[in-house]
């Protein structure tokens, strides 16, 4: 034999030894690839072989060859991440509360009013911070949010509200300007509905649409009614509006009676009541619907001192969590199925409240009204991978909201869970979100926007697609 006869020899058997070695996809990643439904439908994540489990102990290793994807997580993570030190590599291939940054966008401030969320006349209210002012007794009306908002801002506006009274009331949305100026309404929805979830369905649905208003003057110390709305008993008001005003001003959601006059001026809206924003531990036992004391303490005592709805204003609101993905190998041991989720809210400014001479800090728990994204870049892909999919796994409550998926490149993909086709996301299912081509330096962008009535914490899996 000859040199270049053994060289070629050499190069076929390391050719045959890589080729031996490379791990071909697991059994059950290729069942749930054949059970996955099409874009934009839901199935129950045990028809898939993905169950997600709470324990405090290390992922047990077993389960890396067994017939279902074992998702393990910690059952008092509470706000930490999965990949924090005290975690790192206890819960492989689980990404959980990853964190999010400010994303810039056209929107400045998200102003948010859904607190307390039900209208009742038994309700605490607070006096205006004005010499001499009496305190008021309970009630229904008066300011439930309110902000400064700086000039030169666009706002986009979420309000969720029940008239849990036995009487006809009246909704303004008010804009009081601090200087002459002009806004300009730049989106409006409004449902009002004896259904709380039709109401923020019809309203989430019509919200992407734009609208051509005339722009508006303003003058100084003079205020506009951006919406009024007549709430007959157990009706739920629904808005989500945008709007650019060149002056600073003070927004405010305001309850009144209907034959009560609109509060036009600054000195108007310091003289109306604020209505008290309930924090957890004053309505405990609704708290034990939500949170299981016993698996999550951490998470109940911190909860248990939150306020329950966000209202405020919360600046840019829109967020987004980058991530990389980085498995080489179908191998189980690389976890080539992985899981996500977001960090579950966006902090906001509550000047209602106060804290000593500072206005509270509020979460917006829900993400209610703000667009709030993932970024997945594709560093590395199992050997012959050229498909991915993107799921949304629900843990929690039914799921109601807007995802948008897509490479930036060739596809592009759309699902809205509201009732109807494909409806609500249940516990216990997922839904595909999106299915593409993908090839190493890709990056498959996400986002979502909740329902306001129906959000809830969802997990998201990444999942490379074995070669057909």
């Amino acid at each position: 034999m000859n040199k270049i006869q053994s060289i070629g020899l050499g190069l076929l058997l390391v050719g045959a030894i890589g080729a031996a070695q490379v791990v071909p996809p697991s059994n059950r990643l290729q069942s749930l690839s054949k059970a996955l439904p099409p874009v934009g439908q839901n199935v129950e994540m045990k028809t898939l072989g993905i169950q997600l489990l709470a324990t405090n102990q290390k992922a047990p290793k077993a389960d890396q060859d067994g017939p279902v994807f074992k998702l393990y997580y910690p059952g008092d993570l509470d706000r930490r991440s999965t990949d924090d030190p005290a975690y790192a590599g206890k819960y492989p291939g689980v990404h959980l509360n990853v964190p999010l940054k400010a994303q810039p966008s056209a929107v400045n401030f998200l102003f948010l009013s859904d607190q307390p969320e039900r209208i009742l006349d038994d309700r605490k209210r607070t006096p205006a911070a004005t010499p001499g002012s009496a305190e008021p007794g309970p009630g229904a009306t008066g300011i439930y949010a309110r902000s400064p908002i700086p000039g030169g801002s666009t706002v986009r506006v979420l309000v969720d509200h029940t008239n849990g009274t036995k009487r006809p009331l009246r909704f303004d949305l008010a804009w009081v300007s601090r200087k002459p100026g002009f806004l300009t309404v730049r989106k409006r929805s409004l449902s009002v509905h004896q259904d709380s979830v039709a109401a923020g369905n019809r309203a989430f649905s019509e919200m992407a649409e734009m609208v051509v208003e005339p722009r508006r003057s303003l003058e100084a110390d003079s205020g506009i009614a951006l919406v009024s709305q007549l709430l007959k008993p157990e009706d739920t008001l629904v808005l989500h509006q945008e709007y650019f005003s060149s002056a600073p001003g003070d927004l405010a959601a305001i309850v009144s009676e209907v034959d009560e006059g609109f509060a036009d001026q600054k000195s108007k809206l310091d003289l109306l009541p604020v209505l008290h924003s309930i924090v957890w531990k004053e309505e405990e036992e609704r708290l034990g619907k939500f949170i299981d004391k016993g698996a999550d303490p951490t998470r109940w005592n911190r909860i248990r001192q939150s306020f329950q709805h966000a209202r405020g204003h919360f600046p840019s609101p829109d967020r987004v969590a980058d991530v990389d993905y980085s498995v080489s190998s179908w191998s189980e041991s690389e976890h080539p199925l992985q899981a996500y989720s977001k960090f579950e809210s966006i902090p906001g400014v509550d000047v209602t409240v106060r804290q000593g001479d500072v206005a509270a800090v509020t979460d917006n728990r829900g993400k209610y009204g703000a667009k709030v994204g993932m970024r997945w870049n594709l560093k590395s892909l199992p050997p012959g991978c050229k498909e991915m999919a993107v799921l949304a796994l629900n843990r929690g409550a039914v799921f109601g909201g807007r995802h948008r998926v897509t490479d930036g490149k060739r596809t592009a993909c759309e699902v809205f869970h509201t009732p109807g086709k494909p409806g609500l996301l249940p516990k216990g299912w997922a839904c595909t979100l999106w299915r593409g081509p993908v090839q190493v330096g890709d990056q498959i962008q996400m986002w979502t926007e909740p329902m306001a009535n129906t959000s809830v914490q969802l997990w998201y899996a990444l999942v490379p697609l074995p070669p057909q």
